[in-house]
């Protein structure tokens, strides 16, 4: 994979995680100015906007490796070894990770002890885990 081939990779992974950003920040502005600070419905043109920027770079970023999910080769010299595994976006990889738990963990949450009111919606720990994520 020639110089090109990466650099227009990484625009496009720039591109993906600036969508991922816009709809945290407005699906965020949202909550705060149109609802008040309430919970609201799920969904909305805002969560929509989340949603599809978080999808579009997982599995942009997911992609960029092939040696995971087919076997065969030796990997390509712009992989970054993390752990004895090499990966194209190892900190997006690491991301990933954490918001999967984040939002199990959520899902969990949400079934034992309800929806959170006020700031607790912003600091809750898998609230948490997902914006690290």
């Amino acid at each position: 994979m020639g110089a090109k081939a990466i650099w227009r990779e990484d625009l496009i992974t720039g591109l993906l995680a600036s969508l991922l950003d816009a709809g945290l920040f407005l699906d965020g502005w949202n909550h705060i100015n149109l609802q008040n600070g309430a919970l609201g419905s799920f969904f909305t043109i805002w969560h929509a906007l989340l949603y599809a920027g978080f999808n579009a770079t997982a599995l942009w970023v997911v992609t960029r490796n092939p040696h995971l999910y087919h076997r065969g080769g030796k990997p390509a010299p712009y992989l970054h070894p993390i752990l004895g595994i090499p990966l194209r976006y190892p900190l997006a990889i690491g991301g990933l990770a954490l918001a999967g738990i984040g939002l199990f963990g959520d899902l969990a949450w949400h079934t034992v002890f309800g929806e959170e009111a006020g700031v607790a919606r912003v600091i809750a720990p898998f609230h948490l885990l997902l914006f690290a994520g």
